[in-house]
């Protein structure tokens, strides 16, 4: 009995580590006019994007360098939420936000610490 609660408990600490080194996650709405938030600052690396479809229409997300896209998740079906997950170094992004009609958002990348 005393072996099988040792071997839950370190089985239980061993799901809790990894979910520390889990990527941090953003939530960004697409609403008719844009995305929400417009601006986004996140740390270099690997960033989880949760991209809801606040709009009428399917749209789709892109993460942009000059007009290069980098990520993009397409065809988000109104009021769902998709997952994009994504490496990118420092530096400055652009974000596609539904329509090509709808103002462009922004996404810094800082350097790992700062």
């Amino acid at each position: 009995m005393a072996i099988s609660l040792g071997i839950a408990a370190i089985t239980s600490m061993a799901a809790t580590a990894a979910r520390a080194d889990d990527p941090p996650s953003v939530n960004v709405t697409i609403t008719a006019k844009g995305c929400e938030p417009a601006n986004l600052t996140v740390g270099a690396g690997k960033t989880v994007f949760l991209i809801k479809n606040d709009s009428s229409r399917a749209i789709e997300w892109e993460i942009l360098q000059g007009y290069m896209v980098v990520e993009e998740r397409e065809n988000i079906i109104p009021g769902f939420v998709q997952k994009l997950t994504a490496t990118l170094d420092a530096g400055e992004y652009g974000m596609t936000c539904g329509l090509l009609s709808n103002p462009k958002g922004t996404l810094k990348v800082t350097a790992k610490g700062g």
